[in-house]
């Protein structure tokens, strides 16, 4: 039979001044050291959506794109393999970025719906020129891998109607979160304005109420000198008519 291994760690007690046992069992697990990598968390939602969806059509057309037109043969190809392959890697850390929710990990001061909107529409109009280039420069020429670059121009076509539907979903993102910020500035506008106008009133009402009390604390003097006033003359009138009685 197996005896029990018991762990005793002695720690000074500060209150009472003299050390306590504290006693472990040999299989409790130990607590686990804190990761530097919980910042990281995996944002597969994002890629239900529709900019996600056209996200990866996008890193899959790129790699279509790259595996039939490589390697270049002509000049067009080049400047069109520049285009794929640029825009591949940008797109791809875009994807990496909406993935791990960098964005809201990093908390920069950064525009990112704008940026990612100017680097996708870039990708569009660029993409534009290179598959009319491509599907150009490889119309006229007969031969070996003229199937293969022709298809990586028909892939680019329709990886810039990809590119064109996301310029488009993040344009309408960006007005959006345009309109809402203008919103917003007007209504920390109007709450301002507010405050101001109800300052002035409040003085006035205290104004009104302190003019108020004086007037009312006049009154009643005046009332009272008005009730005393007869009295007063009433025993003025009877010492005037018994004149023997002040003898």
């Amino acid at each position: 039979m197996m005896a029990e291994t018991v762990v005793t760690v002695e720690t000074p007690n500060r209150n009472a001044g003299g050390p306590t046992a504290t006693t472990a069992p040999a299989g409790q697990a130990q607590a686990k050291p804190e990761s530097n990598l919980n910042w990281l968390k995996f944002n597969t939602q994002y890629f239900i959506t529709i900019p996600g969806i056209l996200k990866i059509v996008q890193v899959v057309f790129g790699i279509i794109c790259m595996a039939c037109a490589s390697p270049a043969l002509i000049g067009g190809t080049h400047f069109f393999l520049f285009v794929v392959v640029t825009f591949f890697i940008a797109t791809l850390l875009w994807t990496f970025v909406y993935l791990l929710g960098i964005r809201e990990v990093l908390n920069l001061p950064i525009n990112w719906i704008l940026t990612e909107l100017i680097n996708t529409g870039i990708a569009t109009l660029l993409y534009f020129i290179a598959f009319i280039v491509q599907l150009a420069s490889w119309s006229n020429l007969y031969g070996h891998g003229r199937g293969s670059n022709i298809a990586a121009g028909v892939f680019a076509l329709f990886n810039f109607l990809a590119y064109t539907a996301g310029t488009y979903f993040l344009y309408v993102e960006h007005r959006s979160a345009a309109v809402l910020s203008l919103r917003a500035q007007d209504c920390h506008r109007k709450s301002k304005t507010i405050r101001t106008v109800k300052r002035p009133n409040h003085q006035e009402g205290l104004k009104r109420s302190e003019t108020h009390t004086v007037s009312f604390v006049v009154q009643s003097r005046g009332s009272r000198e008005n009730n005393n006033f007869p009295a007063r003359s009433a025993g003025k009138d009877s010492a005037e008519s018994h004149p023997s009685n002040q003898v």
